[in-house]
């Protein structure tokens, strides 16, 4: 009995570096071949991660190697906040300022 752990053992512990190394391989190709089988489950995540660091360079024009010291605290919010007033005035071509006595007097009764 105590052969067949060690054996199961031995094959697990092979199974999970070849598994590594074959994860590694695999992503260092990706230029050369790419297949559907290449791409990670969650590409949706990356692609949002990637395209929120470029919102975060562009609009804190930070350089090309930032360390999180170098992030303020909440940089998600700020970067929601602008993206959100962005699509508010892109979608709904509000003035500056606009205030509740700019609507018509019919709206308001």
């Amino acid at each position: 009995m105590k052969t067949i752990s060690i054996i199961f053992a031995f094959l697990l512990s092979f199974s999970t570096t070849y598994a590594t190394d074959a994860t590694t391989s695999s992503y260092e190709n990706l230029e050369e071949e790419l297949f559907i089988n290449d791409i990670p489950f969650n590409t949706g995540e990356i692609a949002a991660e990637y395209l929120y660091y470029d919102a975060q360079k562009a609009t804190f024009n930070l350089p090309e190697e930032a360390y999180i010291d170098d992030i303020p605290f909440d940089t998600a919010c700020i970067s929601f906040d602008c993206r959100y007033q962005k699509a508010m005035s892109e979608v709904f071509e509000m003035p500056q300022e606009e205030t509740i006595y700019d609507l018509p007097a019919q709206l308001l009764n």
